[in-house]
């Protein structure tokens, strides 16, 4: 797929340039045995996935509603979260969390095609999991250092879809949004870059398949970063 007049592409993390999936469901699994639950596959891990380890809790363990604003309410620790799946919900986070800090880099990498793409283009990255983590993703993988810059999660007071993340990228790099491309995996992806006004190109291999993004307005879906020509 041929793109022109763009000066930044803008990349998504799990599920666009890094193959998360086993370390994210070991840390799942690790969370569900402490509790005394039976383990569940990587692929119904993976189905639970895309809105950040707060709302990936609710729908593993079937608690809140599973919006991404409960999220970014327990990764902030807001004082009025005081009911007893909130708290349940809070201690499930930080025991993901500090289990997958230290297994993030077990099995994940880079898919086919990512390295030398991200080697010949200018990329930002904007993603929902923490910044810290994911720069130190990014670092272990080898591409951290290329980066113009990283919105995580936690970086602003929203997160994808609403499209701060996408502008704040923009406005660090000092780069028109009509000349950005924005590169994920899943439809809320899509609603991020529509909402900025950027132009978005799914891939085939990540979360939402090929339909959900061309229906959700995506440009184009590839099955490999490689693809995309600049």
């Amino acid at each position: 797929m041929r793109v022109s007049n763009i000066d930044l592409f803008v990349v998504d993390l799990d599920g666009t340039i890094a193959d998360t999936r086993d370390d994210i469901a070991q840390s799942v699994n690790f969370v569900l045995a402490g509790e005394g639950r039976a383990p569940m596959s990587t692929a119904d891990v993976w189905r639970c996935v895309g809105e950040g380890v707060a709302t990936l809790m609710t729908r593993v363990f079937g608690v809140g509603d599973g919006d991404a604003a409960w999220d970014l309410a327990v990764a902030k620790a807001e004082p009025d979260l005081r009911d007893v799946e909130a708290v349940r919900l809070r201690e499930r986070v930080g025991k993901f969390r500090a289990h997958y800090a230290l297994h993030l880099l077990d099995a994940t990498k880079l898919y086919d095609g990512v390295a030398s793409f991200l080697a010949r283009v200018r990329f930002a990255v904007l993603t929902n999991k923490p910044e810290a983590m994911s720069r130190h993703l990014l670092d272990g993988l080898g591409v951290g250092a290329r980066a113009e810059t990283v919105i995580g999660g936690d970086s602003l007071a929203t997160r994808k879809p609403h499209p701060a993340g996408l502008n704040e990228i923009l406005a660090r790099c000092q780069v028109a949004a009509d000349r950005a491309l924005f590169v994920g995996d899943s439809v809320v992806d899509v609603q991020t870059a529509i909402a900025a006004g950027v132009r978005f190109v799914g891939v085939s291999y990540g979360y939402s398949t090929r339909d959900e993004l061309m229906g959700a307005g995506a440009m184009g879906v590839v099955d490999s970063l490689s693809e995309i020509a600049a």
